[in-house]
């Protein structure tokens, strides 16, 4: 309990600094492809605070190596100039064990400069909340986790174990999909004995919940083929490529509501018309002779993304054997752009334990447990490092809107939590 207030006296006292921690991330745009000057002044807070610090572009040509390697956006942002930093501050003693604290600095775009009440990058605050692009999703998270190192160091804490602060790429592309970033961190063989990813809640829980899990997915093209008549008007005599791929998306929905995968159709694409004798666009249509169609399939944690790709191509076939075109004609199937694994955390875990007893401890409420319903870094930590990585957050919200917030209240609690959770987790050297 001494240990308890005390990390409240020493927060509650230093609330201006560590706003302003805040506050001067959020006052450096760091869009995504243009962090490096942000990750330049995250790196110079952990020399400041004594952290051995690592600035690291990540080796594009290694990631690709790896079967799990998302390409989404590389090809166009690259990993060149775009730096991750990682800090470590060494235990001193025998018996603690290594934590590992991560959050991601890049944000979204502003978009319209009208829409918003303020300056999107003046960090201003309005009542209980800090407005700002990139103040929730995640400068909140980089915040809490140099917050909690400082204030641990003001109160000239010596731990037990190692402890990570890991600031790193995000990528903004359908939710932490870049692998520039942790994905990276975690090939350059960073890794702990548990993880805890700072992010405030992008809900209305904050506090009062624990992510324990995050989705899988995977995209996919279908290629159906079809056959045009001997003369346009003849469509009887043809096959239509769209009626067969809608036929088979149908019987392929419907799996897939048995085995709990959720399918998304994002795309489809077939069909034309006429365009001989100067009638162009104007002419009558004609039977599509392919369709390609573009897909995704989400995932929880009880899925594997090797299995469900696997899972795929198998029904995919299956289905098209029952149809006698589509048998002579099979469909062609191209895994593409965003790929990416499921993960989870067991709730009986011993970090689950110290997190959600650090937690109720600061704002007496014990927080509940629930699932990332999006991909989520978490993943990366945990499937590629063999660290377990849970995430939690203060309240926040409007990461792709304008006057995106931050509760100040619970950014103060989720520093107190934090650093509770460090030393109940690391141990302090007596």
């Amino acid at each position: 309990m001494q240990t308890i207030a005390h990390i409240s006296r020493v927060v509650d006292a230093n609330r201006r600094e560590l706003l302003e921690e805040l506050a001067r991330l959020v006052r450096i745009p760091s869009q995504y492809g243009r962090e490096e000057r942000c990750q330049e002044t995250v790196g110079g807070r952990m020399k400041a605070l004594n952290l051995e610090t690592d600035i690291f572009v990540a080796d594009e040509r290694k990631l690709r190596a790896h079967p799990d390697f998302t390409p989404l956006r590389t090809k166009a942002v690259g990993c060149n100039m775009r730096p991750n930093v990682c800090g470590r501050w060494k235990g001193e003693g025998r018996g603690g064990r290594s934590l590992a604290l991560a959050a991601h600095i890049d944000h979204l775009q502003v978009g319209d400069r009208s829409l918003w009440s303020v300056d999107p990058f003046a960090a201003a605050i309005r009542g209980h909340n800090m407005i700002g692009r990139g103040v929730a999703n995640d400068k909140g998270g980089v915040a809490i986790m140099l917050s909690a190192v400082n204030i641990l160091k003001k109160m000239d804490v010596r731990l037990k174990g190692d402890l990570f602060a890991i600031s790193s790429l995000g990528g903004r592309d359908y939710s932490e999909g870049d692998s520039c970033g942790l994905f990276a961190c975690a090939q350059r063989g960073y890794r702990a004995d548990a993880a805890i990813y700072l992010h405030p809640h992008e809900g209305q829980a904050g506090l009062s919940k624990i992510v324990l899990s995050s989705v899988g997915a995977t995209t996919f093209a279908l290629k159906v083929k079809g056959e045009r008549p001997p003369l346009f008007f003849e469509d009887w005599k043809g096959v239509n490529a769209i009626t067969k791929a809608i036929q088979l998306l149908n019987d392929f929905g419907k799996v897939c509501a048995q085995e709990n995968l959720k399918l998304n159709l994002g795309l489809i694409n077939g069909g034309g018309r006429w365009q001989q004798g100067g009638i162009g666009r104007g002419g009558p249509i004609l039977t599509p002779e392919s369709c390609l169609i573009e897909c995704r399939i989400s995932f929880d944690h009880r899925h594997r993304l090797g299995d469900v790709r696997r899972w795929v191509t198998e029904t995919v076939h299956r289905l098209s054997s029952d149809n006698p075109w589509l048998r002579k004609n099979p469909p062609e199937i191209e895994f593409k752009h965003f790929q990416c694994d499921s993960s989870a955390v067991d709730a009986h875990h011993p970090i689950v334990s110290v997190v959600s007893g650090a937690i109720s401890s600061i704002t007496g409420r014990k927080p509940g447990f629930e699932d990332s319903e999006s991909p989520s870094d978490i993943r990366f930590l945990t499937r590629y490092a063999s660290t377990p990585t849970i995430k939690y957050g203060p309240l926040g919200g409007g990461g792709d809107q304008p006057d995106e917030w931050i509760d100040t209240r619970q950014y103060l609690d989720a520093i107190k939590a934090t650093c509770l959770s460090i030393v109940n987790w690391c141990g302090l050297r007596e």
